[in-house]
């Protein structure tokens, strides 16, 4: 009878697994579909694209990323292979790596495999083809090595600087497993349960990565590091109700997608660990130390978005995971604690979509009127404000014609400097444009929208502005165009 029910039990995992698997597929075929590349994935092309390895440390500062991800994508960039496919690939290859490792961990059942794979931190990084899927596969690795993490140190160690060096939020868990791992071997070493030449090896892994990320990070200029306080006063409980980006908020009927029930759940978790966890503390550490840190981040640093928070619900879900590993559910306690982990899962599972709320006309425009006239602007130098928004999104599409594309500051579009100033005063620098046209030469001047212009400029540029002749100008759609020459 016993091994009857073992049969069916399994007959039914492989169900889960294959249906799981195969409608995970699907979503990322559908999302490939109908996603558009937005600024924030197409910047890392850009990087990717323009700049030297070496530069990859030095923008990351200015980026808030680190160089893994540009890395990556380096050889699809700089050879200009078939964006934006291969940029989606690259981050699906990575996101169905984490999917795989999932499924192939012991400690969860496949209910809760199940629930994961659909849940909203997955759907988010099957749409955003940024650094995030990367690192969730690292954060996994760890996951999946965490019990036999003695027996290869060496490894578990490298897992751990390769996860930090993917983005700041799989950086606040990668720090923890650092420090969680310190203790072990330490604590091994000196019960002589772990060799010398291991330690130094393992602690020079380490202490490597941590030179990395300061040499990375270190100064940071990003708003991520830079803002004294978030965008709003709920920016510490955004990750619990989710905006989507622009600001825009579902409100959903289903009690499943009720953003208090999440919040609920996730209260009962972090409050009952602490009992539940008491015997095995390491994952009661990385709960609280992952949890706590990007609280802090997001109340005190920078507010965050739907992917950040995403990182929320990642790490309850593997200090669940690593909880499991080491212990075997006993007593009620335990179940009930387990039967919780999955209410949490439902409301994960059932949370709305995410979309990016942006028609993207402007780009699209953009890239169209370019494409048509691309020989008139042969051998002239394009302008463009702000430098940041549509530009940055089209020019992927615009390298074969060979264009020369500069920011309002006067820095070609893919050099550092531009990479530098794109977060600070988004102004237009009259003089610096001035001094880079000859006597009769024509440049053109793109943005968005002229009265746009207009209000950001800063009271010297307006001082100055005489410097630059508009000899002509035309608007299409929501885009207009200057033709430019140095003022007599």
């Amino acid at each position: 009878m016993d091994s009857k029910k073992l049969t069916v039990k399994k007959l039914f995992d492989i169900f889960l697994c294959i249906i799981s698997i195969t409608g995970f597929l699907i979503m990322c075929y559908m999302t490939y579909k109908s996603w558009y590349p937005w600024i924030d994935e197409v910047n890392a092309w850009n990087i990717s694209h323009d700049l030297s390895f070496i530069e990859y440390f030095k923008v990351a500062k200015y980026e808030g990323h680190m160089f893994l991800w540009y890395t990556i994508l380096s050889p699809f960039a700089k050879n200009e292979w078939g964006f934006p496919s291969s940029l989606y690939f690259a981050n699906f290859i990575f996101l169905f790596g984490s999917i795989i490792l999932l499924w192939l961990a012991r400690p969860l059942n496949s209910l809760m495999k199940t629930l994961i794979t659909f849940s909203f931190p997955i759907r988010v990084f099957s749409k955003l083809a940024r650094c995030y899927s990367i690192g969730l596969f690292f954060l996994f690795s760890i996951a999946s090595l965490y019990p036999k993490r003695l027996k290869h140190p060496l490894f578990y160690s490298f897992l751990i600087i390769l996860a930090a060096n993917t983005s700041v939020m799989a950086l606040v868990g990668a720090f923890i497993f650092g420090l969680a791992f310190l203790y072990d071997i330490i604590k091994e070493f000196k019960n002589k349960l772990f060799s010398k030449k291991d330690l130094i090896l393992t602690l020079s892994i380490l202490l490597f990565g941590a030179i990395l990320i300061l040499i990375q990070l270190g100064k940071s200029q990003t708003p991520m590091f830079i803002t004294e306080n978030p965008t709003n006063y709920n920016s510490a409980l955004m990750f619990f109700s989710n905006f989507q980006l622009r600001d825009k908020l579902y409100y959903p009927s289903n009690i499943f997608t009720n953003t208090t029930y999440t919040l609920i759940t996730m209260i009962c978790l972090i409050m009952l660990s602490p009992v539940v966890m008491k015997k095995n503390k390491q994952p009661l550490f990385f709960l609280f130390g992952t949890i706590g840190l990007l609280t802090c981040i997001f109340s005190f640093v920078y507010g965050g978005q739907a992917n950040h928070h995403s990182f929320i619900y990642i790490y309850i879900i593997i200090a669940m995971w690593l909880f499991l590993s080491e212990y075997k559910i006993e007593n009620i306690r335990e179940k009930i604690y387990t039967g919780i982990f999955m209410l949490f899962l439902l409301g994960i599972f059932f949370n709305y979509d995410y979309k990016y709320v942006y028609s993207g006309q402007a780009r699209t425009v953009f890239k169209e009127y370019i494409t048509k006239h691309q020989n008139d602007f042969q051998n002239h130098k394009i302008f463009f404000f702000p430098s940041y928004s549509y530009s940055k999104e089209v020019i992927p599409y615009l390298y074969q014609y060979n264009l020369q594309f500069y920011d309002s500051h006067g820095n070609n579009l893919e050099s550092l400097e531009a990479y530098k100033v794109q977060w600070k005063d988004r102004i237009v620098d009259f003089d610096k444009i001035a001094d880079m046209l000859n006597e009769n030469e024509t440049a053109y001047f793109f943005t968005t929208n002229k009265n746009h212009l207009i209000l950001e400029l800063s009271e010297k540029s307006n001082k100055n502005k005489n410097k630059i002749q508009v000899t002509n100008e035309q608007t299409v759609s929501s885009i207009t165009i200057q033709t430019i020459k140095k003022a007599k």
